[in-house]
């Protein structure tokens, strides 16, 4: 009897690094196009970002031309090099324990983040549990901190929030938790809808929030919330204020982030021109948040 051992399956781990201007459209691509998912190596006061990816051996590696010409955009150099970006076989289960490793636990003030596998947080925290599918929205991200560092602060139980491009539900999930009458969260994207409402039940808040795929317009089907949160673009909080407004009740809070330090200018003199004078301002590296109290 012939008895043969079955060939083990073998993955790229593949590595390259991105402006942190790129950084959210680069793994966005990663993810609609290549792989389930992206490890970002984000250190500090560094101008670029690091990431990485897995994808079966049999796929080759002639994705590394089309990422890029996609990663170089409209630069003047045309075309990134492929050399940049780096890759390695390894084993099936080496993969994963790869990938499990790189996914660290996440504190914010006294918020605990973490995926499944991690053990639980000390007593006193609060605890949010992230399967994490999406490059965003783990807690690692300096807008995610920053988004969940004022919800910490803000939100009081009994209120009402509205998360606009919710992501993995992380912040809705934080807003529960602190006790929230009613959330809802939108996304555009269906990979992150599908995410934030497995989130949801791993952490047993499936009952007080409502995770639907649209945009700003599903805000209207509830009324006025007393908190909003958009986690965006510049171009899109710009395109959307107007609706991100009337949302929201008099007396209310939104929190404005996914900015960049260079998109202070514009986002200041937005909220003069509607009136919002009354605002604070968070940094964390690049990337900055603004609570807006509305009148």
């Amino acid at each position: 009897m012939d008895v043969r051992g079955k060939a083990e399956k073998r993955y790229y781990e593949v590595s390259l690094k991105v402006s942190r201007e790129r950084q959210e459209q680069v793994c966005d691509y990663i993810i609609e196009k290549l792989a389930g998912g992206v490890v970002i190596e984000d250190v500090e006061d560094e101008t670029e970002v690091g990431l990485k990816f897995y994808i079966p051996e049999e796929r080759g590696v002639n994705f590394k031309k089309d990422l890029a010409v996609f990663i170089a955009g409209e630069s003047a150099s045309g075309t990134a090099a492929p050399e940049a970006i780096k890759s390695r076989l390894i084993a099936d289960i080496e993969w994963v324990q790869a990938y499990k490793e790189s996914i660290q636990a996440v504190t914010v003030g006294d918020i605990y983040i973490r995926p499944p596998w991690k053990s639980a947080s000390l007593e006193g925290l609060i605890e949010i549990v992230i399967e994490p599918k999406m490059a965003f929205g783990t807690g690692s991200h300096e807008t995610t901190r920053l988004c969940l560092a004022e919800i910490n602060k803000h939100f009081r139980a009994g209120q009402s929030l509205f998360d606009l491009g919710c992501g993995s539900g992380i912040l809705s999930i934080l807003a529960a938790k602190k006790g929230a009458r009613k959330v809802k969260g939108v996304d555009i994207d269906v990979t992150a809808v599908a995410n934030a409402r497995e989130n949801i039940v791993i952490n047993g808040v499936e009952k007080e929030i409502e995770i639907e795929f649209g945009s700003v317009e599903k805000a209207r089907e509830d009324g006025q919330c007393d908190f909003l949160v958009a986690n965006l673009i510049k171009s899109s909080i710009l395109e959307m204020y107007d609706s991100i407004r009337e949302a929201v009740v008099s007396g209310g809070i939104i929190v404005l982030s996914g900015l960049l330090l260079q998109d202070k200018e514009d986002i200041e003199l937005m909220l003069r021109t509607k009136g919002d004078r009354a605002f604070e301002v968070h940094q964390d590296g690049q990337w900055l948040a603004y609570t807006v109290f509305k009148r």
